[in-house]
């Protein structure tokens, strides 16, 4: 019976860090720049969220403004420093001084400069 508790503790460590790994996994959100914006993406705006590590990457579309057609071109920031509230995710991006707030609720991303973009839980089509 001793050899079996002696086994506890290495079973309870290796379920621990198992589960933190299944903690620590990322969701992607897919983010399409809302129909009213003064621009256009390439593709998608993708983000990387990790709540277990309090942590959003983000991948910026290349982009082309309506106004004069100038370019923004495509960029990537993170691991960036989050805060995950009960409703909203909210982000700062260094590169563009702006801050982002994702509502929870209604997959909306909004910047500080007041772009928007419709976002949704990235899954696997097939």
């Amino acid at each position: 019976m001793t050899r079996h508790l002696i086994g506890l503790p290495l079973g309870l460590a290796i379920l621990a860090v198992a589960g933190h790994a299944a903690m620590a996994q990322t969701t992607t959100l897919i983010c399409n720049a809302d129909a009213s914006m003064p621009f256009t993406e390439d593709e998608p705006t993708t983000i990387e969220l990790n709540e277990a590590k309090n942590s959003v990457a983000v991948h910026f579309s290349a982009t082309t403004l309506s106004v004069n057609g100038g370019r923004i071109p495509a960029y990537s920031s993170g691991s960036l420093p989050a805060t995950f509230a009960a409703d909203t995710i909210s982000f700062s991006v260094p590169h563009y001084q702006l801050d982002y707030t994702i509502n929870r609720l209604t997959g909306s991303l909004v910047n500080s400069a007041k772009w928007k973009w419709n976002c949704q839980a990235g899954k696997k089509q097939f």
